[in-house]
């Protein structure tokens, strides 16, 4: 079961480890969330932050979500297999 979470902060994700997986629900931010891992360069994937163009991850450090652009409910997934976190 992944871990749930409302997204109303900028979270930080733990270090890699396989089987992990968050899903954050944005809530009512005011500023923009930049969500980071513990450790750098572990970021893959791609996905729609709120931002006017989708976010590709490409071993990034971080995910930036746009509290202008964002929607209460949009939901944002993470998952690591041990190496990598993936972002959707």
């Amino acid at each position: 079961m992944p871990a749930l979470a409302v997204l109303t902060a900028a979270p930080a994700l733990p270090a890699v480890a396989a089987g992990l997986h968050y899903t954050l629900i944005a809530g009512a931010i005011t500023t923009d969330a930049t969500i980071t891992p513990a450790t750098a360069d572990v970021l893959e994937g791609s996905g729609d932050a709120g931002g006017a163009a989708p976010i590709d991850c490409d071993a990034a450090d971080v995910v930036t979500i746009e509290a202008d652009n964002d929607n209460i409910g949009d939901v944002y997934e993470f998952w690591s297999d041990g190496t990598t976190w993936f972002f959707n």
